[in-house]
């Protein structure tokens, strides 16, 4: 009985934290490839406009589990707040977006990015985002957007 328990107890932790991943992803937004391109590049935008108006509290919570595991939400609002680089204004944070469909839990963005700093120098980067559907809203690695843009100075 004592060697079973610990191989009980292992597959309990295995099968038992699949089950729980798989409910914090939540329900696909769509079952139409279209639509779920539409729904995702929406919350792209949502991204989009919290990082360039810098509300990095709600930006956090476009990020994915995974991520919040990595940084905490302190960490991430005192590393974006100390950032060289921030988006630019309007149409020129995001623009040629193209969303390439995975899954209907996983899609990812591409994008020409831009950026400057406080002295007004522009970089622009064409980036893609992983977006995954988790918690009824697509959701990016937010520890990746700590570390953007990676730029030469």
């Amino acid at each position: 009985m004592k060697k079973l328990l610990p191989f009980m107890l292992l597959l309990f932790m295995v099968f038992g934290l699949a089950d729980i991943s798989a409910a914090k992803r939540g329900k696909p937004p769509a079952d139409n490839i279209d639509e779920t391109k539409r729904l995702s590049e929406r919350d792209f935008d949502s991204i989009i406009n919290l990082w360039r108006d810098e509300k990095y509290e709600d930006l956090y919570d476009y990020g994915t589990l995974s991520s919040h595991v990595r940084i905490s939400k302190e960490g991430f609002i005192k590393g974006m707040r100390h950032k060289k680089f921030k988006l630019m204004c309007c149409g020129d944070a995001a623009r040629e977006i193209d969303v390439i469909y995975k899954s209907p839990t996983v899609v990812y963005v591409k994008a020409k990015m831009g950026y400057k700093n406080h002295l007004n120098k522009e970089a622009f980067r064409h980036e893609t985002f992983r977006l995954v559907f988790e918690g009824g809203k697509w959701k990016t690695d937010i520890a990746r957007i700590l570390k953007l843009p990676k730029v030469r100075e």
